[in-house]
């Protein structure tokens, strides 16, 4: 959730991503034979990169998010490009939605850039020197290294900058 919340366009908002419930539930949001290792710092960029386009799509939508619930759904990616087409009349494929999301979400990064939002290395030091008092998560705490290497590996994916800037040119699809 750190780096989800690092990335977040509008701060530290849940609804961006709903990153929690894979990472609650043990399971890749699209993929849910796909074991997610909460603690774990690999699969996060990716996994981050990928709820957020298709919560920019679900947003651009004005669709409810309860129903767009990573791995449980009902409506997930071919749900929601059926649902699309059906209320359209377009024939959009879900690679014609994914990059309109990633569209928004470079568009999003573009505007905040330019308005001086805090810069996404601006971490709440608690999270880095504070370890959690209780739950399951008890006794852990966010290593500034790795997350900052989450934090290169999303930029990345994202087909951004090593700064974090959207490149010119047609926005990276997933």
């Amino acid at each position: 959730m750190a780096l989800a919340y690092a990335v977040n366009c509008r701060g530290a908002c849940h609804l961006r991503h709903m990153a929690y419930r894979p990472n609650l539930v043990g399971k890749h949001a699209f993929n849910p034979e796909k074991p997610i290792d909460r603690l774990s710092y690999e699969d996060q960029p990716s996994m981050i990169k990928e709820l957020e386009d298709y919560y920019a799509a679900v947003d651009s939508m004005i669709y409810c998010h309860f129903f767009c619930l990573p791995v449980i759904g009902p409506i997930l990616w071919e749900e929601f490009t059926q649902i699309y087409n059906a209320v359209t009349g377009a024939d959009a494929s879900r690679e014609a939605l994914l990059e309109a999301a990633v569209r928004i979400n470079d568009t999003i990064r573009l505007y905040n850039l330019r308005e001086n939002v805090p810069k996404d290395t601006v971490f709440p030091e608690r999270w880095l020197r504070e370890k959690l008092k209780t739950g399951g998560s008890a006794g852990q705490i966010v290593h500034r290294a790795m997350l900052r290497r989450m934090l290169a590996r999303y930029y990345q994916e994202r087909g951004w900058s090593r700064t974090g800037r959207p490149k010119t040119g047609k926005p990276k699809a997933s």
